[in-house]
């Protein structure tokens, strides 16, 4: 008696969540990974040397169609920080040409159907990045906002979205536009 009300009790369990699943397979959290290049244009050279950039994003999907995020991001900036000279030898050398940026931001993405499961993302985000060492004596903290797109894929399994996005980004106090180019990992549970 027992096994058999184990088995009709894990059955039930299994159907219940699997009609839950395909009911709604695109509402819930979600996380995204976004391993990339990044590159700061202008500056003291046009485009600056490409460098590894990493995000992370923890959201929320609303329906197929929409969600938001909040995100983690770091990279560098590499031999093309916006710098002042002064003429003056000591006050220059805080005029860094190379730092690290950690990004935190908060973003809403929206999709547009192009074809069966293949999509246009649209996203807009805005938030700050701290960067080591302070380029400019500009501070701790600066502001930054930006959008992105790309196209992107939603898998069969209905919760999967692969892409491929390019972004960018204006940092305030410095006056550094940036851009990203990075492949999307996308799952909601």
């Amino acid at each position: 008696m027992n096994n058999k009300l184990l088995f009709v009790s894990i059955l039930g369990l299994f159907i219940l969540t699997s009609n839950l699943y395909a009911a709604e397979p695109y509402k819930g959290f979600s996380s995204e990974i976004n391993p990339g290049i990044f590159f700061t244009i202008g500056g003291n050279k046009s485009i600056s040397n490409s460098e590894p950039y990493y995000n992370f994003v923890l959201g929320y999907s609303f329906s197929k169609a929409s969600m938001a995020g909040i995100s983690l991001g770091a990279s560098m900036v590499s031999n093309n920080a916006p710098k002042k000279k002064t003429g003056d030898l000591e006050s220059d050398k805080i005029n860094y040409d190379n730092f690290t940026l950690v990004f935190a931001n908060i973003s809403y993405l929206h999709k547009l159907d192009i074809a069966n499961d293949l999509f246009i993302p649209i996203k807009v985000f805005g938030g700050g990045a701290i960067p080591s060492p302070s380029p400019n004596n500009s501070g701790s903290f600066l502001p930054d906002f930006g959008a992105a797109t790309g196209i992107g894929y939603d898998s069969y399994r209905k919760g999967l979205n692969l892409g491929v996005k390019i972004a960018f980004s204006y940092i305030l106090k410095i006056n550094a536009k940036a851009a990203m180019i990075y492949p999307t990992i996308k799952y909601v549970f």
